[in-house]
């Protein structure tokens, strides 16, 4: 019975959350398993019909649109997120939202604008593109960047429903309708972009009625103070994103430098094959007690928020782990299920590796959570950056000699480094360290 008792207390709150958000989670359950069956039916159709050269292409430029994403409006969505539930805020809920609403529009069309230019310089100098090819990233780009900040909106209004749908849709209709129409051409890297960025932006009106705000009243010295805040809190969030980008996305570009570029196209399928439901079914309970926690801190309620926090990071554990053993005993028959013939060789162990870095990445995100809420984000800057550094070093010594394996592996061990740094730092919250 001893043994038991850390588990009871946590059954325990399970049920709760359960009785008092019964329709929040049956909507993020089903939304993310039909998001999950969705990632991989498209990832199956997306290896049947396209060569691993073009979706190897596809996925670099794709990288840096991410790079761009997250460098600058993943940030301020996370701010809107923490700001809407904070105590200064209080009463100027609708005209935050609002004013966030235009100052996320114009940072979209001011980085597409910059990407257009970019992009369009390089691919002129290196041949390596034409004009088709930049207009579709830039699409792509906006859509992206506007589909996230609906997310972090309805996540902030705490409407589980349509935000679960959201991430579902997005994850894997673009995919399996770019597939369908482009079943007969493997080699075309334009009208691939094209496809996923078109389907990707008829779905922003789909949610504009939940996430389009409408605020008025906003004195200049308001929006003056929203400013100092957001400033604040998103500066040591831009070298997170330059960080998690290198942990996440570089190492596809270091394969594509030391090995071949097909090679680049089976690793990003079999990474996103494994990697989207690891974190597609992670982000069930951090969706879930977001805005929860959030309100908690914002409260000043600390037993309700530890509470919380320790629901989150054991519920991830268990995920992760799940997670792992299924792809440890069934990864095998996955491969000839979700991965087209060209992209089946010496997969299982690419994956293994895969879905335990995820697992860890999963735990580690758990606790990011607390310090974005308390407000501590310089510390998820020192464990991105510790990590980041071990992977460029690992991948160094490790891709020109194994490839895709060697890129797994050391996103593995780098995910480790990231979780040793938050719990290291959480031990430290927890005792009133700052």
């Amino acid at each position: 019975m001893c043994g038991l008792t850390p588990i009871l207390p946590f059954m325990e709150r399970i049920k709760q959350l359960l009785r008092l958000h019964t329709a929040n989670v049956t909507a993020v359950l089903f939304s993310r398993i039909a998001g999950i069956i969705g990632v991989a039916f498209g990832i199956r159709l997306i290896t049947e019909f396209v060569s691993p050269e073009v979706y190897g292409s596809y996925k670099l430029i794709e990288g840096v649109l991410v790079f761009v994403i997250g460098l600058f409006l993943r940030p301020l969505a996370q701010y809107v997120m923490r700001g809407y539930h904070g105590s200064e805020n209080l009463g100027f809920e609708i005209p935050f939202l609002a004013y966030s609403q235009r100052v996320n529009l114009i940072s979209t069309i001011t980085l597409g604008t910059i990407l257009f230019i970019v992009l369009g310089s390089w691919g002129s100098l290196t041949g390596m593109f034409g004009i088709g090819v930049v207009l579709s990233s830039v699409l792509l780009f906006s859509a992206l960047g506007i589909t996230g900040y609906q997310s972090s909106i309805l996540i902030t209004q705490n409407k589980q429903v349509r935000v679960s749908w959201l991430s579902a849709i997005v994850r894997s209709v673009p995919l399996i309708v770019t597939a369908l129409i482009a079943s007969r051409i493997r080699t075309d890297l334009n009208l691939l972009l094209l496809l996923i960025a078109v389907s990707t932006t008829l779905i922003i009106p789909g949610f504009s009625k939940d996430t389009f705000v409408k605020g008025s009243g906003i004195s200049s010295e308001q929006k003056t103070e929203w400013k100092k805040q957001a400033v604040k809190f998103i500066l040591p969030l831009i070298p997170v994103g330059i960080f998690s980008w290198m942990l996440s996305l570089g190492d596809r570009y270091m394969i594509g430098i030391y090995r071949e570029q097909h090679e680049v196209g089976i690793y990003s399928a079999v990474y996103g094959l494994v990697s989207g439901p690891v974190l597609l079914a992670g982000g069930i309970a951090s969706q879930i007690v977001t805005p929860l926690l959030f309100k908690q801190h914002s409260d000043g309620d600390d037993r309700q928020s530890k509470n919380i926090n320790n629901t989150l990071r054991l519920t991830s554990a268990l995920i992760a782990l799940a997670a792992f053993l299924f792809v440890l005993f069934l990864g095998k028959l996955m491969i000839p299920a979700f991965l087209g013939e060209s992209y089946r060789e010496n997969v299982y162990p690419l994956m293994c590796w895969i879905v335990a870095g995820h697992g860890v990445l999963i735990i580690a995100q758990a606790f990011d959570l607390t310090f974005y809420a308390e407000k501590k984000t310089r510390v998820i800057l020192y464990a991105n950056a510790l990590a980041a550094v071990t992977n460029l070093g690992l991948n160094f010594l490790w891709i020109p000699r194994m490839g895709g394996i060697g890129a797994a592996q050391a996103t593995f061990y780098s995910y480790l480094i990231y979780l040793s740094v938050v719990l290291v730092y959480s031990k430290g919250i927890r005792r009133g360290v700052n």
